[in-house]
């Protein structure tokens, strides 16, 4: 049995090897080579704007950031811990019950794998029980009250009187947190981004209460911020430069 097919243009049936309808005359469509390399060429150029916009993008970012080792991998500031004075492991922590309330400083203790930790109101799994929480790239710093429950995850946690900071070599400051006045001076310095979300925060103190925060923004540039004692400043994908 011959095959057939439907004519473009009157819609009747006609043999599918007919190049010409024998009812109306209409040609059947074919797509000649100049349009099939025009498409073609349209499509390469559209690729290669999409490439050129996307490595313009990564150019700019790469203008104004630091080398990504110097972010993560800088060593230049160490931690001293009290003698004696024994870390409390990952684990969840109802504060009264084996942890007291008062501030502490969150170190992570796998620098391969972020830490994490999660404070709440009670412990439950309620979204707005959730006081605050976060990822923990190098160290950060809590205060908790009695009655709260804390999540910590790959962190070892100290409490905050108990260790000591030396300022970095290098005057880089690594992503974390910080207490101005205990582990960076007052002054001014400069926030160097190193990702399309790099953003920093100055809060009046480490309950991560919302209403606490003083300014906070996401920057693209270097930013110069000036910073009293008993603030902190936490930066995410950025680091902190004394060197203005």
């Amino acid at each position: 049995m011959n095959q057939i097919r439907v004519c473009e243009a009157c819609r009747s049936k006609i043999p599918m090897e007919a190049k010409i309808c024998p009812n109306c005359g209409h040609k059947k469509n074919s797509i000649s080579p100049l349009r099939t390399w025009g498409t073609i060429f349209i499509m390469v150029m559209l690729v290669a704007l999409g490439l050129y916009k996307v490595q313009n993008k990564s150019q700019e970012y790469r203008d104004f950031s630091l080398p990504i080792e110097a972010v993560s991998f800088s060593e230049s500031q160490t931690i001293q811990k009290a003698e004696g004075v024994n870390p409390i492991k990952g684990g969840t922590y109802e504060i009264g019950k084996g942890v007291q309330a008062g501030e502490y400083i969150i170190i992570n203790s796998d620098n391969s794998y972020p830490g994490f930790f999660e404070l709440k109101k009670t412990n439950s799994d309620k979204f707005e029980d959730i006081i605050g929480n976060g990822s923990v790239y190098n160290y950060s710093m809590i205060t908790v009250s009695e009655g709260q429950v804390l999540e910590l995850n790959n962190v070892d946690m100290y409490p905050f009187n108990s260790v000591a900071f030396s300022e970095p070599t290098d005057g880089i400051y690594k992503p974390g947190m910080y207490k101005v006045g205990a582990n960076i001076k007052a002054g001014s310095y400069k926030i160097i981004p190193s990702d399309i979300n790099s953003n920093y925060k100055i809060v009046k103190d480490s309950t991560y209460s919302r209403d606490n925060i003083l300014e906070t923004d996401y920057i693209d540039k270097a930013t110069y911020i000036n910073l009293k004692d008993n603030q902190y400043i936490i930066i995410e994908d950025a680091v902190i430069s004394s060197k203005l």
